[in-house]
C-alpha cells in the first residue's frame, strides 16, 4: 500500500513539473510576441524632428528631462534596444514592474541623456537569456522615441549576487544591462560605454 502512495506521489510531482514547464514556455512565448507587436508599432511612429542648423539637441541641453514615452495597449515605452550579435531588437518599458517584465525589458533607472541607463530583463530566450554571450567589443544600440539613436561597446561583463544593489547602480557605465541567471541566485550584468 505504502509503495502505490509513493508512486501516486512520484506521478503527480512529474505532473505538476510538466504544468510549470509548459506554463513557463507559454509565458516566454506570450512575451515574445508581445515584443515584437510593440517593436513592430513603434518604429513607423518614431518621432525624428530635424534639427535647425546650430541648434543643440534638448537632451544636452537638459540632460535631467525624461524620456519620451509612447503608450501601447495601456503600457509605455520608452525605445528600442538593438543588439545585433544576439539578432534581439526589443522594445523598452518605461518603468520595472513584475508585471512588465513579463512583456518586454524595462527601465530600471536612468536614462540615454545623463549616461547612467540601467534596463533589466527576464532571462528567457527571446529577452536578455543570451546576454551572457556578449564580450566586449560588441555593440548595442538604444532607439529613443525621437529616433535618436545611443550607441553602445561592451567593455565588460560581471555576476552579482542580490544583496549587491549599490554595485548595480553603479555610474561609472553609460549603459548596464542585467538579467537573473537561470537559477535565479545572481545577476549576469553587462556594462558598456558611449561610443
Amino acid at each position: 500500500m505504502k509503495g502505490k502512495i509513493w508512486i501516486r506521489m512520484g506521478l503527480l510531482c512529474i505532473v505538476i513539473a510538466l504544468l510549470l514547464s509548459i506554463y513557463n514556455i507559454y509565458q516566454t512565448w506570450n512575451a515574445h510576441i508581445q515584443s515584437n507587436l510593440a517593436v513592430n508599432e513603434i518604429i513607423p511612429s518614431l518621432e525624428y524632428e530635424p534639427l535647425v542648423h546650430g541648434e543643440i539637441e534638448d537632451y544636452i541641453l537638459n540632460p535631467d528631462m525624461d524620456l519620451p514615452k509612447k503608450e501601447i495597449d495601456g503600457k509605455e515605452y520608452v525605445g528600442i534596444l538593438q543588439i545585433p550579435v544576439l539578432n534581439l531588437e526589443l522594445p523598452v518599458l518605461s518603468q520595472c514592474t513584475d508585471s512588465n517584465l513579463n512583456i518586454a525589458p524595462c527601465r530600471y533607472t536612468g536614462t540615454c541623456y545623463k549616461s547612467n541607463f540601467i534596463i533589466g530583463a527576464h532571462n528567457s530566450y527571446y529577452h536578455f537569456g543570451n546576454l551572457k554571450q556578449l564580450k566586449e567589443g560588441d555593440n548595442i544600440v538604444f532607439i529613443d522615441m525621437k529616433d535618436r539613436v545611443f550607441e553602445y561597446q561592451v567593455v565588460g561583463i560581471e555576476i552579482l549576487m542580490p544583496n549587491q544593489g549599490i554595485e548595480l547602480e553603479n555610474e561609472d557605465w553609460d549603459l548596464s544591462l542585467f538579467t537573473c541567471t537561470w537559477a535565479g541566485y545572481s545577476r549576469v550584468v553587462v556594462r558598456c560605454v558611449k561610443v
